[in-house]
């Protein structure tokens, strides 16, 4: 995402991406933007619950959200669930990047 002063425009992007007016448009002329990515969960899966690699642990059926950057699948799981590509189908939301799991508070 690039912009200023609540002017933004949005990209995905794999790795290392120019933070340039060619690379994002330019949401508002003649200011100087900054680019920022995507961290934390999606909309409405705020609660961080385990690392990539890890265990999330919960009670009762809960659905996962499994990624980072804004890049994510989503599963359902009965008291835990492995936060790993493997237990969300074999789906890598996002190649080479770090992941997490999250839930809905």
């Amino acid at each position: 995402m690039a912009g200023a002063y609540g002017a933004f425009a949005t990209k995905r992007a794999n790795g290392d991406t120019a933070c340039t007016d060619g690379t994002f448009g330019d949401p508002i002329p003649g200011e100087s933007k900054s680019c920022y990515t995507a961290t934390g969960g999606p909309v409405g899966y705020s609660t961080a619950c385990s690392d990539e690699g890890g265990t999330c642990a919960f009670t009762g059926q809960r659905t996962v959200a499994y990624g980072a950057r804004g890049n994510f699948v989503y599963e359902s799981f009965t008291g835990s669930a492995s936060c790993t590509a493997a237990a969300v189908g074999g789906t890598d939301p996002l190649p080479g990047v770090r992941k997490a799991c999250y839930l809905t508070p």
